[in-house]
């Protein structure tokens, strides 16, 4: 569930005499942080909050998980957390608005990588079995356990055979280094893998230290 983080800034400034950044005393105040009240950036464990012009601001509010400790830490209640219903306008999804309401506030865009909309699992998801862990299912001494894939195997004319399940991905020169692509050639060869040259073209370099090697034409 995502929550919302409003916070009044009209009310946040308000003066309380206080010496410290805290509702309680502060025993070790810090002159340069302690002219304004910066009690919710401070306590908050996700980092919701930025120090933005001299003011805390709750930037990054999709990291908010409403346990609503910069509601309680604030001496003056200048700040309410709320949950969102989830909805969807459309393509405007929650997490589109917060990243929109973001932006507005800072100027500036939040830089990621292109990827899926589709749920993609994680190692939490992972369910181990105690019983596989103390009795192996294959007998390593009669039975051989490999991780050897061969690609092409049922119509491929040459099929190719790698010594690991793992490929690496195309990144093509440009997009990192000439020293990277050489790196990851060296790699990709010492792990019986494939490389990729991504849609950069061809290093001759990257030609001669991989193995075997994809050339990706756009």
């Amino acid at each position: 569930m995502l929550f919302t983080v409003e916070r009044k800034p009209e009310i946040c400034k308000q003066n309380n005499n206080r010496p410290g950044c805290c509702w309680y005393l502060c025993d070790n105040p810090k002159t340069s942080l302690c002219k304004n009240c910066y009690s919710c950036y401070s306590n908050c464990p996700h980092n919701v909050y930025e120090v933005i012009n001299d003011e805390p601001i709750p930037i990054h509010q999709e990291r908010c998980v409403g346990c609503k400790i910069c509601e309680e830490m604030c001496p003056t209640r200048a700040i309410y957390v709320r949950p969102l219903a989830d909805e969807e306008r459309g393509v405007w999804t929650n997490h589109t608005m917060l990243e929109i309401k973001r932006k507005s506030q800072t100027g500036s865009y939040k830089v990621s990588g292109c990827g899926a909309y589709r749920f993609i699992p994680s190692f939490d998801d992972l369910s181990i079995l105690p019983a596989q862990v103390s009795r192996p299912p294959i007998d390593t001494y009669r039975e051989p356990c490999k991780t050897s894939v061969v690609l092409g195997d049922r119509f491929a004319e040459n099929p190719i055979k790698i010594d690991t399940p793992i490929m690496i991905g195309a990144m093509s020169f440009g997009a990192i280094s000439k020293e990277a692509k050489i790196a990851l050639a060296i790699g990709s060869s010492k792990a019986g893998t494939i490389a990729n040259t991504g849609e950069g073209g061809m290093l001759p370099e990257e030609r001669h230290y991989a193995d075997k090697l994809i050339a990706q034409y756009a």
